[in-house]
């Protein structure tokens, strides 16, 4: 899966209140998986995710006004992106 969709994933899980979802959940080893977490909370997309070692952990983690705004942003391009895979389907010459 690309990090793209792994990141809106997430970020939709945090905002939904989901909080059950775990390496495994994205077929990720749990290094990846934390450094993903690591990455969006130094960006500023997320708060209160802490780690010790390769365990993250998840119960305090919230999606920040800016990773509701980059949430937004994105979702608009993924279903730009998904209408024009599916019209690409429907003509395959595209």
């Amino acid at each position: 899966m690309q990090i793209r969709k792994i990141r809106l994933s997430i970020l939709k899980e945090v905002e939904s209140g989901n909080l059950t979802f775990n390496n495994d959940s994205y077929e990720l080893s749990k290094g990846q998986f934390v450094q993903i977490l690591k990455d969006l909370q130094e960006e500023g997309l997320i708060k209160g995710f802490h780690s010790t070692k390769d365990r993250p952990y998840l119960n305090d983690l919230r999606i920040t006004i800016k990773g509701e705004d980059y949430l937004k942003e994105n979702s608009k391009w993924l279903k730009t992106y998904k209408g024009l895979k599916e019209l690409k389907n429907w003509i395959p010459f595209i």
